[in-house]
């Protein structure tokens, strides 16, 4: 699954499989699904049993060539994919495929890039492969986006940020953005603001690279970003005051079903032979 896009029939058909495990589904005997399939995919942390929804596992799966296209400017296979489509400014990822010749695995990693980006930020090096007003590279947000109006009479909206860093005797240096026109005295404000955005980011030695903004140590992990596919804002489990306790087991089912909000009755339980006193 991490090198192509599973096919629909193939995800229903090792869902279903799944589905007749869990349950203990015959040909003959149909059991009961105690709960809905949905709330069994959720994370431990939050009543379910952690299974995986495979079309958006295997989304994330793919999603890791995104983060190593940036990464392995070497590898043989970057090479053969810039070959054919082409890359963005800085080496980002391979330039949006429109035409009809862009079919297959490529054409629909590539779909994901904005989804993926949200998730990540540049650190910047040198600023020789980060876009000043169209990168993710200070805050949460491009600067395009946060600052429209300065943006609209930028002198060089297409700049990259080493352009418009001015360096100074003794390795300092500062912001040197230019505009095409004198501001008004109703935009002072809004410019006052922009300088305090971006000072927090200096210019350095290095290379500029990507940092993955959900990890705490900044690298890709394939379940880091399945788990934000799947953001869960209901409550959590407390699933070691209840499974660790002395309390009965039929007590701590009940507990599972109504923290679920299922008809998760322990007498379904029981007769499934999952309790035994």
């Amino acid at each position: 699954m991490s090198l192509f896009v599973i096919p629909r029939k193939v995800r229903l058909r090792l869902e279903k499989i799944q589905k007749e495990f869990l349950w203990g589904d015959m040909e003959e005997r149909r059991k009961i699904h105690l709960v809905r399939w949905e709330v069994i995919c959720k994370d431990k942390r939050h009543g379910g049993l952690g299974l995986r929804y495979l079309k958006d596992f295997n989304h994330a799966l793919l999603e890791k060539w995104l983060w190593r296209f940036p990464i392995e400017r070497e590898n043989f296979f970057r090479r053969v994919i810039v070959g054919k489509f082409g890359e963005v400014q800085g080496g980002w990822t391979i330039r949006e495929v429109r035409e009809s010749y862009g079919t297959g695995l490529w054409k629909d990693i590539r779909k994901g890039w904005e989804e993926f980006f949200l998730r990540t930020r540049i650190h910047i090096g040198n600023g020789r492969r980060t876009r000043f007003w169209w990168d993710m590279w200070v805050g949460d947000s491009k600067l395009k986006d946060l600052f429209p109006l300065l943006f609209r009479i930028a002198a060089n909206s297409s700049a990259i940020v080493a352009d418009l860093w001015g360096r100074q005797e003794g390795g300092g240096g500062g912001w040197e953005v230019h505009f095409r026109r004198p501001f008004q005295d109703w935009e002072l404000e809004e410019v006052n603001r922009f300088l305090g955005y971006i000072s927090a980011v200096r210019v350095q030695e290095g290379e500029d690279f990507l940092v993955w903004k959900i990890e705490r140590k900044g690298t890709f992990k394939v379940n880091s970003y399945y788990r934000s596919l799947k953001e869960d804002n209901s409550p959590l489990f407390p699933e070691k005051e209840v499974w660790d306790s002395y309390a009965p087991l039929r007590t701590r089912f009940f507990c599972l079903g109504s923290n679920l909000g299922e008809n998760f009755h322990y007498r379904y339980a029981d007769e499934e032979g999952l309790v035994y006193g």
